[in-house]
């Protein structure tokens, strides 16, 4: 970094860098953790990659791209332009897609509309015709123009419903391929890139669900804050990949653990991580956040030459009657925090 440097403010500039390179590969670590993938990438991939990217940039980490031919110590920013220039062109071409989808169904019924407007019109000048000669024309005439228009109307009620039904078959299919993309995008936005759990913004919601629900049926419902003791030193010592292997074997015990139809596990932000428990009062809430640290202290993490070992804290409470979910997110905030000052490791209950 030594080009940064300027005479009286070397320090000072160097400091800048060394936060924008921070900024920078935060930056890019969240871009992939919101990545919804398209057609040609998964958003578990992508969230992968820009995680690679952030490494590159900011400590020079392996490029990437496996078939990377420029030389290793050097920060490749011309071709970290181009993966984001790429990503974008192709969630913009996903989104297009979507749209042009929506506008085939519109298209869809448009013409099923406008059909049928021709053929009223064509109605219409026949019954025109009728009534004139109703007034003036001869029997003969007349009985002749009522069967035309008798036919006609036949045969556009019966050339209707064909088109309705093809109309239909195609607004179903179209409709059944928006929703299908849209059930598809709704849950890679719900997903964390890199646990494969709940993200926030779904638990905030999921929590908010919950709170009504319990409101309703009074059904004993606890919620478990989970954080990973001495986290940040562990980062430290072996390095952020290390400690992206942590979270992701943590939260896959945690799913195991809490594994009945009724347990929801996200995670909550950074090392922390937050599970729901429908129809558990304290008691047994208690002694799942207890089968939980068990398991994660059994748990031998193996990383390059290292064999990482893990406790964790647990702040335990069970939603009371007229609480909301962010009452209710408070006291099991304080509950891990009163866990984590009484030398981590250990589980507490909110009063």
């Amino acid at each position: 970094m030594g080009g940064y440097r300027d005479a009286g403010r070397g320090g000072q500039l160097d400091d800048e860098f060394e936060r924008a390179l921070d900024t920078l590969s935060a930056v890019l670590r969240d871009f992939g953790d919101g990545a919804f993938g398209n057609e040609d990438e998964d958003p578990r991939e992508a969230a992968d990659q820009w995680r690679k990217w952030a490494r590159h940039i900011l400590n020079r980490g392996p490029h990437p791209d496996a078939e990377h031919r420029g030389p290793a110590a050097e920060r490749d920013w011309r071709g970290l332009r181009a993966r984001f220039r790429t990503h974008r062109q192709r969630e913009k071409a996903y989104v297009e897609r979507l749209r042009k989808l929506i506008g085939q169904l519109l298209d869809g019924i448009r013409s099923a509309f406008a059909s049928d407007a021709k053929s009223d019109a064509e109605l219409e000048r026949r019954f025109d015709g009728l009534r004139r000669a109703a007034e003036t024309a001869p029997l003969e005439e007349l009985r002749e123009r009522v069967l035309d228009a008798v036919s006609h109307v036949q045969e556009s009620m019966e050339g209707r419903k064909a088109r309705h039904r093809e109309e239909l078959k195609r607004i179903g299919a179209r409709v059944r391929d928006l929703r299908a993309e849209l059930a598809v995008a709704k849950r890679r936005a719900e997903i964390d890139g890199l646990t494969q759990l709940y993200n926030r913004g779904a638990f905030d919601d999921y929590l908010a669900a919950v709170t009504r629900k319990f409101q309703q049926d009074g059904e004993a419902v606890s919620l478990l804050l989970v954080d990973v003791d001495h986290f940040k030193r562990l980062n430290d010592t072996h390095g952020h990949q290390a400690g992206d292997q942590v979270l992701k074997t943590l939260a896959s015990t945690m799913v195991r653990v809490a594994s009945r139809s009724t347990d929801y596990v996200a995670r909550y932000g950074g090392e922390e991580f937050a599970v729901v428990l429908g129809e558990t009062p304290p008691a047994g809430a208690a002694k799942v956040g207890d089968r939980l640290m068990e398991a994660v202290r059994t748990l031998r993490i193996r990383h390059a030459e290292a064999i990482i070992a893990i406790t964790i804290s647990v702040g335990v409470a069970t939603l009371k009657k007229d609480e909301d979910p962010s009452d209710w997110l408070q006291r099991a905030d304080e509950a891990l925090y009163a866990a984590k000052e009484a030398g981590r490791d250990r589980r507490v209950v909110a009063p």
